[in-house]
């Protein structure tokens, strides 16, 4: 029983890795998997693709055993992705000094404010992006009756 709590809640925490940092849409961890695979690098997306049919082989009367390889590999899992945010991170930082050398890399602190910054900007310009194309659907939505109703 406890081990099965352990799964539960080591899968809630990739689940929320996944929609928080990367913006993953569905409401399991395989949908959540399947919508962020396309960004991710490849060997990555493997990983992840291995671990979600490894978590869908553990419904019902698992072994303990494969309930902890399972828990051990979402904890590789979450390694992985935060690594992965913090290069994205830094590769958006890049910097040149004034002397052509890159700077010195930032402490783990900064990067996660960093990426959270970065995350928050991105939320923003999406909500802004969308809102943009409705209104422009909208408007072209009442451009389509005005000229309807003058052709009658």
């Amino acid at each position: 029983m406890q081990m099965h709590a352990a799964v539960e809640e080591y899968r809630r925490k990739l689940e929320a890795l996944l929609a928080e940092d990367f913006y993953a849409e569905g409401g399991d961890l395989a949908a959540k998997c399947a919508s962020v695979a396309p960004m991710l690098p490849e060997e990555l997306a493997a990983f992840l693709g291995a671990l979600v049919a490894q978590g869908q082989s553990l419904e019902g009367d698992a072994p303990d055993s494969a309930a902890l390889e399972f828990v051990f590999r979402c904890g590789q899992a979450v390694e992985r992705l935060a690594a992965f945010k913090h290069r994205r991170v830094d590769e958006s930082l890049v910097e040149m000094g004034a002397d052509g050398l890159p700077l010195e890399p930032l402490a783990e602190a900064e990067l996660d404010t960093m990426a959270r910054l970065l995350a928050a900007r991105d939320r923003a310009v999406k909500a802004v992006a969308d809102f943009t194309l409705k209104a422009l659907l909208f408007c072209l939505g009442l451009l389509v009756l005005w000229v309807l109703v003058n052709l009658l």
